[in-house]
């Protein structure tokens, strides 16, 4: 056991720092996320079950509530009809049934039908009626009355009579036709009931009413009662015999096979019917010894605890999903910072002077203690690299310009120029004057006051003078185009980059060779984001990928008085930063085109950076 853990603590000792963490964060936090979901599952579900319980006892309570109504009412329907006291005079006159002339009957049974229809209109739910003796003409009226010897053909007619004598109430099921469409049969759940007369002759006679109500009306409430679709639902009577289903076809054939449960079974027991396993919740109807049975199977009562489960389960890898993301997240925030700092020593111990200085180390561990060995190794000689290095830098850009603007007195250039200028003037020899001028402003803007910066504007003004002067003795021979809008020309960059490469153009293209009658240069300017790209074009020979490579390496002086192409490379990166410079697309007999990409900034912002 102590060999295990010693070998997952050095597995984890050699793992990453962003692993440890997220490993160190996710791990702990899922397992508590589980633990917690697990507990609210095992409350939710009990829960859950415990309502879905009382739900089914509240659906079968209800169910049984609407069928205690329906026999309340037949109940009373029939004590209408049995105490009647019309109904009573009628039946106890002493020649009730006996044979008679045929409009005394009819009057007897106008009287009796009104009192019926009465009764009828007043309870429209049920079906009601009297058994008469067959004599009667109106005994196969099977609207409100039915002949005797129909009831005395019933097979539970003894036991019918031995009920009704005691003054209780029979229910059974009847298969009749329906009044008013006789051609199709309907059944009906009847309660009988005895009317007990005494005839003139004191003499005791009973007659049979009856109450029903169709089959349909009770499966309704027993269909709604189910709380899952694949439930059962049924009554059985007092002897245990089939009333109504909510499922005719499968409850009767479960009922024909002895496979239903029976009275006194406890609710929410199980039971196997039909090779399904049930729960049976089971109750008595109040006033009439009825069994009604709610069947629901176990699998779809589980099913709606499953589905809880599922929830959770997908609640779990949710959660777990995004615990795994925030930690890579996070990790990655904080691992990455100490990364990228080990990164910057590596490029600083590689000799790119261009990174920052790292922080002071404080404590060891994984990626940083790769960082205190490469701090601990290149600190001390960085900082000394680096302060010489710029030192020297600074020193020699400010030594070549101070060279350059020894080599000439700007006052005594300045006033010479003009003098010339006006002299060529009043001789006539327009030429000279212009090249004076165009010389004056050359270097007026070569000097700019001793200063680095200069706006972009005057950067242009500088080129285009020195392209006017090379005209003078190629004839014309040179075009310049400028593309810059005048929210660039209003910017500010070092000066005297563009010049040395129109320079080159003109050395390495109609100066070098004379079969070039002519000369195209176009110099533009593109602003990316916070970036400003000059692109100086030319229509001379171009290079080799050799030459292009090569170029930035060249020590040679091919600009003006020194200002090369190395040179000013290493301005530039000097004033904005490594990742600012010049570079190059040649294509060999079509051209060459030079970027140079440096911040857009103010002149202000310039200044201040050169300082």
């Amino acid at each position: 056991m102590k060999k295990w853990a010693a070998d997952m603590l050095l597995v984890f000792k050699n793992l990453s720092m962003q692993k440890k963490m997220i490993y160190a964060f996710s791990i702990p936090v899922i397992i508590i996320c589980i633990m917690i979901n697990l507990v609210c599952y095992h409350i939710i579900s009990r829960n859950y079950e415990e309502r879905l319980r009382y739900s089914v006892n509240q659906s079968c309570e209800q169910a049984g509530a609407f069928v205690l109504n329906y026999i309340e009412n037949m109940y009373y329907t029939s004590a209408l009809i049995s105490n009647n006291n019309k109904v009573e005079d009628v039946l106890s006159s002493s020649d009730f049934g006996a044979e008679r002339e045929l409009d005394e009957q009819y009057r007897e049974f106008w009287k009796l039908n009104d009192i019926f229809q009465a009764i009828a209109l007043s309870n429209p739910s049920f079906r009601i009626g009297l058994y008469v003796p067959d004599s009667l003409i109106y005994s196969s009226n099977n609207y409100y009355f039915y002949p005797e010897s129909s009831l005395k053909s019933r097979k539970d007619y003894k036991e019918l009579m031995k009920k009704v004598a005691k003054e209780k109430a029979y229910f059974s099921l009847i298969d009749e036709t329906v009044p008013s469409n006789p051609s199709r049969l309907e059944t009906n759940v009847a309660l009988f009931k005895a009317i007990n007369i005494l005839d003139e002759q004191g003499k005791e006679k009973a007659y049979i009413c009856k109450v029903e109500i169709p089959v349909t009306d009770l499966e309704k409430i027993l269909q709604k009662s189910k709380n899952t679709q694949s439930g059962l639902a049924y009554i059985l009577d007092a002897g245990g015999n089939l009333l109504v289903s909510s499922d005719e076809n499968s409850i009767k054939e479960m009922y024909d096979a002895g496979v239903l449960p029976g009275a006194k079974v406890k609710s929410w027991s199980e039971w196997k019917a039909g090779g399904t396993d049930y729960y049976v919740v089971w109750q008595t109807v109040d006033e009439s010894s009825w069994q009604m049975f709610s069947m629901i199977p176990v699998s779809k009562f589980h099913q709606q605890i499953s589905f809880i489960w599922l929830i959770i389960l997908i609640i779990i890898v949710v959660i777990s999903i995004a615990v795994i993301i925030i930690s890579f997240l996070l990790s990655r925030y904080y691992v990455g910072r100490l990364a990228k700092l080990n990164h910057k020593m590596k490029t600083l111990k590689s000799g790119d002077l261009n990174v920052g200085f790292p922080m002071q180390p404080e404590l060891p561990g994984d990626e940083i203690d790769e960082i205190f060995v490469n701090f601990n190794y290149m600190t001390e000689e960085v900082r000394r690299l680096m302060r010489e290095h710029y030192k020297l830098g600074k020193n020699v850009m400010s030594a070549e310009l101070k060279a350059l603007q020894a080599q000439i007195n700007p006052h005594f250039l300045y006033n010479t120029l003009d003098l010339i200028n006006w002299g060529a003037m009043d001789y006539g020899a327009q030429q000279i004057a212009e090249i004076a001028q165009n010389l004056g402003q050359f270097y007026r803007l070569s000097l700019n006051h001793g200063k680095n910066a200069i706006l972009i504007e005057n950067e242009l003004k500088h080129v285009e003078a020195y392209v006017k002067i090379e005209n003078v003795h190629f004839d014309g021979a040179i075009r310049l185009k400028t593309e810059v809008s005048e929210e660039i020309r209003s910017k500010a960059c070092l000066s005297i980059i563009l010049q040395p490469f129109v320079e080159n153009a003109i050395l390495h293209g109609i100066a070098k060779h004379p079969e070039i009658k002519e000369c195209n240069i176009k110099i533009s300017a593109v602003k990316e984001a916070q970036e400003l790209i000059f692109h100086i074009e030319d229509d001379g020979y171009g290079m080799e990928e050799e030459q292009v490579a090569q170029i930035l390496d060249n020590s040679s002086s091919n600009g003006y008085n020194g200002y090369g192409v190395k040179n000013i490379n290493f301005r530039i990166k000097l004033c904005y930063g490594d990742k600012y410079g010049i570079s190059y697309d040649s294509i060999p007999g079509t051209g060459t085109t030079v970027h140079i990409r440096i911040p857009l900034m103010e002149y202000e912002e310039l200044e201040e950076i050169l300082k």
